[in-house]
């Protein structure tokens, strides 16, 4: 598995955790950050970082005030992230490293991330959706229905793009939305890209950066297999002029990415107002 498999050329690495309000519980087994509540929830694909990857938890808190809503956010990778989230923390010592790290110490920081990259990659092939499926379905949902859930949505980050597309082909789920999805994975993990976009079933929203492959950006396959769709005048594609990963990893003291994460977060705030 190659790395532009995963993610496109130049696309953000991992970020520290951002502060949030919800909570971590167990849902039937699987790790799950929750936040808000009412009957009403967005379940959320995390990236290749896992749950706690950059903004992930505080945009569903978030959108959890602005809806009124239940935000889900299970943990779908064992150990935490692709690789574990010692592999995730190998990275950000070297992409994003702390003010503490001394300039000495990068060779072993660099060795070690080099080491982490291939089982990286090999956590990211064991979740195929035959892996996936059971643990949303059999665990998460249900957990979620006991709790007064009667509506669900999705939304995903990076590879929780190419889950919540997964996903959007089963009546379960009423809308969807993506930013920077990582559709190339389908081939990886046992999926045929054109088949997978044309199956979706539900209201779908992607927020692309123009790294991304065409495929997800405006005019590209999965717009084209929504525009067969008696809702695709509910559908929504817009790219921005960021990096893979911008909205929820992206440095916000850069004011252009700002106005555009900030931009991302209100188109979803009113795509689920009217959908979910």
């Amino acid at each position: 598995m190659a790395a532009h498999d995963c993610c496109p050329p130049g696309a953000l690495g991992p970020a520290a955790e951002a502060p949030s309000a919800g909570r971590m519980e167990d849902l039937n087994g699987v790790p799950c950050y929750l936040v808000g509540s009412g009957p009403r929830c967005i379940v959320v694909g995390h990236d290749l970082f896992g749950v706690n990857s950059g903004r992930t938890k505080a945009i569903c808190d978030i959108l959890a005030a602005r809806l009124g809503c239940t935000v889900a956010v299970p943990s779908f990778f064992s150990g935490g992230a692709a690789g574990g989230e010692g592999a995730s923390a190998s990275l950000l010592r070297v992409l994003d490293p702390a003010p503490s790290e001394k300039w000495y110490s990068y060779p072993g920081r660099l060795g070690a991330m080099l080491w982490s990259v291939p089982g990286i990659y090999r956590g990211l092939k064991a979740v195929n959706w035959a892996a996936i499926r059971p643990k949303l379905y059999d665990s998460v949902l249900p957990a979620l229905k006991i709790r007064g859930v009667e509506r669900f949505g999705l939304l995903g980050f990076c590879w929780g793009g190419w889950l919540t597309t997964r996903a959007s082909a089963e009546p379960e789920f009423v809308c969807a939305a993506a930013c920077h999805p990582s559709l190339m994975l389908a081939s990886t993990l046992g999926d045929n890209e054109v088949a997978l976009c044309n199956a979706v079933q539900c209201r779908t929203m992607f927020l692309a950066s123009t790294g991304d492959p065409k495929n997800v950006r405006p005019g590209g396959l999965m717009q084209q297999a929504m525009e067969a769709k008696a809702f695709s005048k509910d559908c929504h594609f817009e790219a921005f002029p960021q990096a893979h990963g911008w909205v929820n990893r992206g440095d916000l003291a850069n004011e252009e990415l700002k106005r555009d994460y900030e931009k991302s977060v209100e188109l979803l705030v009113g795509f689920y107002q009217k959908h979910l």
